[in-house]
């Protein structure tokens, strides 16, 4: 069940602004479930995942015959995974001049901002998306805060139940299936994350000492 995401509006309004959009977050907060939808809608807007073996592979070996496999406007899955394809996707921005032509997805942050401030600046707009807000899994307008707004507040909550939302989290998966427990959620994706983008990033070598996360001692 797609749950409408307050994202997606700043995803449309910066693509008529900006020839590239990319949209990070962690794994499994809904931005391939996000990209897919405005595709969908647009008719227009192809999608490609470099999760797949052949499709990485292509993208970095040889990033011109990728895009124009994949021509424009086009929707880039997992692109830390071919960092060899932002100076051709730079390329063909400059030499087409046009807004709305790529929109990037991520799950790991510095690999892919590493290589993007250098051939993207001043082309590109950057998104952060994060597990599902109140709002949204509540179906209702999200609004700032504002103390001095609100006259009473009521609510049917106990303290209990506060607490258990809060230890649920927002994770799209969590929200729409109520028969997976929390621990069990967490517990595969965090050894998803430690096998898949920790050993990437810092080629971890003792997996128990980063699930303890030990603290300094004051």
């Amino acid at each position: 069940m797609y749950i409408h995401r307050i994202l997606e509006s700043k995803v449309r309004h910066l693509a008529e602004h900006f020839p590239v959009v990319m949209v990070c977050g962690a794994r499994q907060v809904g931005k391939t479930t996000l990209l897919k939808k405005i595709a969908e809608e647009s008719k227009s807007i192809q999608y490609v995942t470099l999760d797949f073996p052949r499709n990485r592979q292509l993208a970095k070996a040889d990033p011109e015959l990728f895009l124009q496999k994949y021509a424009a406007p086009l929707i880039i899955d997992e692109i830390q995974h071919a960092p060899e394809l932002l100076t051709y996707i730079k390329i063909r921005v400059d030499e087409k001049g046009e807004n709305g032509m790529y929109y990037l997805a991520g799950s790991q942050m510095f690999h892919m901002m590493r290589n993007v401030g250098e051939t993207l600046a001043g082309r590109m707009a950057v998104l952060s998306m994060y597990s599902l807000s109140g709002a949204e899994m509540e179906g209702r307008e999200s609004r700032p805060f504002n103390p001095a707004e609100i006259e009473r507040f009521d609510s049917e909550d106990t303290v209990t139940g506060v607490f258990d939302r809060i230890l649920r989290g927002g994770m799209p998966r969590l929200i729409n299936d109520a028969d997976i427990s929390s621990e069990e959620y967490y517990g595969s994706y965090m050894q998803t994350y430690i096998e898949r983008d920790i050993r990437d990033l810092i080629s971890i070598r003792d997996e128990s000492k980063f699930v303890k996360f030990p603290c300094p001692r004051s």
